[in-house]
């Protein structure tokens, strides 16, 4: 079994991401605002967080698979985001599903360090 992916987002693309890492061997956790959307998808074994930051505090690697550069920041920067539960070890990978590959989200993350 594979070490827990955290993801961000989990709606068309992001499940379709979850599917893969999932058939990988890689345990689940995920949020997203819909709860349908991560019903969905503990129903299939993931863990469900409450939070972005919950994903971060269960998984080294966290996804962000959000449609807007607002989404993503407060996903990332906002209260009880990714930087809330993440540790300097936390891996965030950049935005997934737009694009936009250089939005300004990185500076927040320096404060890890």
């Amino acid at each position: 079994m594979g070490e827990p992916v955290g993801i961000v987002g989990v709606g068309l693309l992001g499940s379709a991401v979850a599917g893969v890492l999932r058939d990988a061997g890689h345990p689940l956790v995920v949020h997203d605002v819909v709860a349908e959307k991560v019903s969905a998808l503990a129903e299939r074994g993931a863990r469900a967080a409450r939070s972005a930051a919950e994903v971060a505090r269960n998984a080294r690697v966290v996804f962000t698979v959000l449609p807007t550069l607002e989404s993503v920041e407060d996903a990332i920067a906002g209260v009880d985001g990714v930087l809330a539960g993440a540790t300097a070890q936390t891996v965030i990978l950049p935005p997934c599903g737009w694009s936009r590959p250089r939005a300004p989200v990185a500076p927040p993350c320096s404060t890890l360090r």
